[in-house]
């Protein structure tokens, strides 16, 4: 294995745990906040979060080669971060979490076109035996029982928004830096959701406060972490290694969320984990 790729995936590790840690603290969130009251707030802290480091900097960190890009990175996150929050608030935290593993499937199939990137004939075969995995978490016995509520279809838009995303941290970290990129989505997303929580806005109150900003700098932190292991390997590689965010939905939703896997749940993450292995291994 190469070096950039074994770093890549160490970032892209350290990457799907901050998110899926921040992930569990908004559902929770979402029993007592607007949904975008919450996108708004955990935004503010993680821009809080860079405050420092802005000053520090003179405020460079704030310049931007490519605007365009920048303001389809700030459509793509808070589409994708208001709907997964709904989906969040109204389905279960492993279901939803494991719905969402497509989106690596959907960015492979945009890699070759948009990125110009040639997938390996052996991260094909990881990708289909991925979409096998996640159809065996997804629609296993127990989920077969559930109504399609609006949870499920929340998580199918988010997925789309969140392929797009990959493909874009990725052509800025040609022109931009992870601080920059990671700044520009706390700042764009408070722009976006302010219209949209003028109407429900209250100031959380009790501990609701300190989850926001732990959640904001979680957000803040995987931002800076995804961005460099797309920075530092190709992104094809990326996108298998970030089905390691399973490992991490998966064992919340047992500890956190009291939720307890099926049969279908626990062959889906076997096969999920094995095949991701094998395609990190490999890659030469």
């Amino acid at each position: 294995m190469r070096e950039g790729t074994r770093a890549g995936i160490l970032w892209m590790a350290i990457s799907t745990l901050l998110y899926v840690l921040q992930e569990a603290i908004l559902k929770n969130l979402t029993l007592s906040i607007d949904i975008f009251n919450i996108v708004l707030f955990r935004n503010i802290f993680g821009l809080l979060f860079f405050l420092p480091l802005l000053i520090q900097g003179r405020f460079k960190g704030l310049r931007i080669v490519n605007k365009k890009l920048i303001l389809l990175r700030a459509i793509f996150g808070f589409g994708a971060m208001a709907s997964y929050i709904y989906a969040l608030k109204n389905g279960a935290f492993l279901m939803i979490g494991s719905i969402s593993l497509l989106v690596p499937l959907i960015t492979a199939f945009l890699v070759p076109i948009l990125l110009k990137e040639n997938i390996p004939s052996r991260l094909k075969v990881v990708f289909i035996l991925s979409l096998i995995a996640a159809i065996f978490i997804t629609f296993g016995k127990q989920h077969l029982k559930q109504s399609f509520n609006l949870g499920i279809i929340f998580v199918f838009i988010s997925m789309f928004f969140n392929a797009g995303i990959f493909i874009i941290i990725k052509l800025l970290t040609k022109s931009e830096s992870n601080f920059t990129i990671s700044v520009w989505m706390s700042i764009t997303q408070i722009i976006f959701s302010l219209p949209f929580s003028f109407i429900s806005l209250e100031w959380p109150q009790g501990l609701n406060i300190m989850w926001l900003a732990i959640a904001g700098i979680l957000a803040a932190l995987g931002q800076i972490t995804m961005a460099q292991a797309l920075r530092v390997s190709d992104t094809t590689t990326m996108v298998s290694s970030s089905f390691l965010r399973f490992v991490w939905v998966f064992l919340l939703s047992i500890f956190f969320f009291n939720e307890t896997p099926n049969l279908f749940e626990i062959i889906g993450a076997l096969i999920l984990v094995s095949v991701n292995i094998m395609a990190m291994y490999n890659n030469k």
